[in-house]
């Protein structure tokens, strides 16, 4: 192997990665994707600056996917017809 591969599934991987700009550039990147190698690994400290960034883009998706159903409920109780 010529060296490993922190990948950060999902859409916003390479917008994440981009908040890290000069830190990422010391490894080579591909969109969502920072690569390393064994005698040049990733600093412990970036690794845990990316999970918490992440994290925070899965919470604040989960948190627009709660509202849009909520929003969607309450569209469709308002839009529903009572047959007598």
């Amino acid at each position: 192997k010529d060296g490993e591969r922190l990948t950060a599934p999902g859409r916003s991987s390479a917008s994440v990665l981009e908040q890290f700009g000069k830190e990422a550039e010391l490894f080579k990147t591909s969109k969502g994707t920072l690569q390393f190698t064994a005698d040049k690994p990733l600093p412990a400290t970036l690794v845990k600056k990316i999970v918490k960034a992440r994290m925070k883009q899965n919470e604040e998706r989960e948190h627009a996917r709660e509202l849009k159903k909520v929003s969607t409920k309450k569209s469709k109780k308002g839009n529903s017809s009572k047959i007598n």
